[in-house]
This record gives C-alpha cells, sequence and structure tokens, in this order.
C-alpha cells in the first residue's frame, strides 16, 4: 500500500503543471553512476562501462502483460525510446523488475 502511494505521489509530481523544477532522466542516471562513484571517490574504479572499471550493473525486465500492466507497475508501448524505459523504470519500478545484479562482475541475483 505504501509502495502505491509513493507511485501516484511521484506520479502527480510528474504531471502537476505546479510542480517545481525536477531531475531530468539523464541528472538521475548520471547521480547514479558517474556522479555517485565521483562523490565516493570511486570513480576511478566504478561508474561506468570503461575499460579496468569494475562491472557493476542491474539488468531491468518489462514483463509482457496482455491486456494491461496488472501484475507490474511498469507498461511499455512500442513507441517507447529507451529515455522512457529508464524514465518509466526510475519512476515505477520496482523489486519485480530487477533480472540481475552484478557487483564487480560476479552476478549477485
Amino acid at each position: 500500500e505504501r509502495d502505491e502511494e509513493r507511485r501516484r505521489s511521484l506520479a502527480s509530481a510528474w504531471t502537476s503543471p505546479d510542480a517545481p523544477p525536477t531531475l531530468s532522466v539523464a541528472d538521475v542516471l548520471h547521480m547514479a553512476t558517474r556522479g555517485g562513484a565521483k562523490a565516493l571517490n570511486l570513480d576511478d574504479v566504478v561508474g561506468g562501462f570503461d575499460v579496468g572499471m569494475h562491472f557493476d550493473a542491474v539488468c531491468a525486465t518489462f514483463p509482457d502483460v496482455p491486456g494491461g500492466d496488472v501484475l507490474t507497475p511498469i507498461c511499455l508501448r512500442e513507441s517507447d525510446g529507451t529515455t522512457q524505459m529508464l524514465e518509466k523504470l526510475l519512476l515505477c519500478g520496482d523489486e519485480r523488475n530487477i533480472e540481475a545484479v552484478y557487483v564487480k562482475g560476479t552476478r549477485r541475483i
């Protein structure tokens, strides 16, 4: 129930014309990758896919649910591009969308 309230709140803030300025998808992705690594002084080993860096990644899945989005909080359209998919994952995704997690190249989940 709390997750549903969180999603509604995020969705209303995202669509409201009176909403305060928000971070872009690119800003959030940067903060979760290179920006976060730099803030932790780890930008020489994590935060990107450059040669020599640790492979840390989350692989997301978007299950195809016929007739609508009943089981998962994300519903994709054929016209959705990479930015729209990432935006939906960041705003509405949860553990059901995580297919795999890699830390230092080793699959953990």
